[in-house]
């Protein structure tokens, strides 16, 4: 007896990394992410044939929102933002939320861990919360990085908010390098190859007890060293060494302190990075930019991403889409959207094809048909799918992933 349904499963896996996520203010989420396409699949009858075949993929790029924003939306039909310095080594935000044991300061990463030494003084940041390090306490505050081999690296960008009422030491790995403050003004200070001190500084001789964004950028390459210092976006001070690093190095990192446990610290660290890389001036502006005013940069790419998906068989076949996971389990947050919709590139390929975008249903409930009839003749036998995702500030941080499946069936 004849077998007049035959269908196929084909499986798209979706995939999508929170990296970060600040709401207010200069609220910027980071995101990346990428659609793998699916194998193709074959099922076969005595005398008929349904296959369907997925090639291209997804790239979301990375995605910002606004601070006045409550999400951000990527269309993979429209391009992408393409951010500078995403790429970090380790990130930071010192809210005590992050983390079950107040006295435990998570990197964002998970690579570089802190640990907060002394009393755990939780204070308003400069975004959410932050540690108050209070020099004239007895149980001073400060907290240790461990070892942290990432960060010894000969080019490196370590930027991070800092409100400051005394001279002390910022970021140290004491006497290799390390960042100290006087005042409204930053000292860095490394040693050379021949293990003689070098330091910089800038000279704007303002005062502190306001919050200020600092970025320090070493550019090295061989016996050359470039050391860069930027304040709120704004080059300060650079200077080259023709001499190398030295050979010491510390194992552990503190902040608030200096690596001897003196130069303590009275004052806020906040939103503290480190990239294993220098940035030039534009990054050093645009990553201020983002925290301060909130306002959209980066380079945007035209460059539609889609998947496309043909009839490689010998019948016309319907196609129906699910997924593993909805918006709400796929993404999390307030109002998420996950959605895809049909894009007709060969006139007469589809019949009804759904070219407004719509929610991909998850596997409990009915699939939506995508195309009542895709042909199978050549050159009119398939269409493109682009993804879009709505991604809420108060989406949960991480590597999430759902995968689309696409059934086919013969009409």
């Amino acid at each position: 007896m004849k077998n007049n349904f035959v269908a196929l499963l084909v499986f798209v896996l979706i995939a999508v990394s929170i990296a970060g996520i600040i709401i207010s203010p200069g609220g910027i989420v980071y995101i990346t992410g990428f659609a793998g396409s699916g194998d193709s699949y074959t099922s076969f009858n005595m005398t008929e044939e349904v296959s369907i075949l997925m090639t291209g993929s997804i790239n979301f790029g990375n995605g910002r929102v606004d601070a006045n924003a409550s999400y951000a939306l990527l269309d993979s039909d429209l391009g992408y933002f393409d951010f500078p310095a995403i790429d970090y080594v380790s990130f930071w935000h010192f809210d005590k939320a992050n983390g079950s044991n107040a006295t435990f300061t998570p990197d964002e990463t998970g690579r570089h861990n802190g640990t907060v030494i002394g009393a755990v003084n939780g204070s308003p940041g400069k975004v959410q919360e932050a540690y108050f390090y209070n020099a004239s306490a007895l149980d001073y505050t400060y907290i240790n990085l461990g070892n942290v081999p990432d960060f010894k690296v000969a080019s490196k960008t370590i930027a991070f908010w800092l409100k400051s009422y005394n001279s002390a030491s910022v970021f140290s790995n004491y006497p290799n390098y390390g960042i100290e403050v006087y005042g409204g003004d930053l000292e860095v200070s490394w040693y050379n190859s021949s293990n003689l001190p070098v330091s910089l500084r800038t000279q704007t001789f303002s005062g502190g007890g306001s919050w200020n964004y600092w970025v320090v950028s070493f550019n090295a390459t061989g016996s050359t060293v470039n050391v860069t210092i930027y304040k709120n976006g704004q080059l300060l001070n650079s200077t080259q060494n023709n001499q190398g690093y030295g050979t010491a190095y510390n194992d552990s990192f503190t902040l608030g302190i200096r690596r001897d446990l003196n130069n303590m610290l009275t004052g806020f660290i906040d939103e503290l990075v480190f990239y294993n890389y220098s940035i030039n001036s534009s990054v050093a502006s645009e990553m201020y930019t983002w925290y301060n005013t909130g306002a959209v940069g980066g380079t945007w790419s035209y460059n539609r991403s889609y998947m496309n998906l043909e009839n490689d068989g010998t019948v016309n076949v319907r196609i129906n889409v699910s997924a593993d996971k909805n918006a709400a389990n796929f993404i999390g947050g307030t109002s998420p959207a996950f959605q895809i919709k049909g894009v007709a590139t060969e006139t007469g390929a589809c019949s009804n094809l759904q070219t407004n975008y719509f929610s991909v249903p998850n596997s409990t409930q009915t699939p939506v048909t995508l195309c009542y009839s895709l042909n199978f003749s050549n050159w009119k036998d398939g269409f493109e799918i682009p993804v879009k995702l709505k991604i809420p500030t108060d989406a949960p941080p991480g590597a999430r992933n759902s995968t689309i499946t696409f059934s086919a069936s013969k009409v």
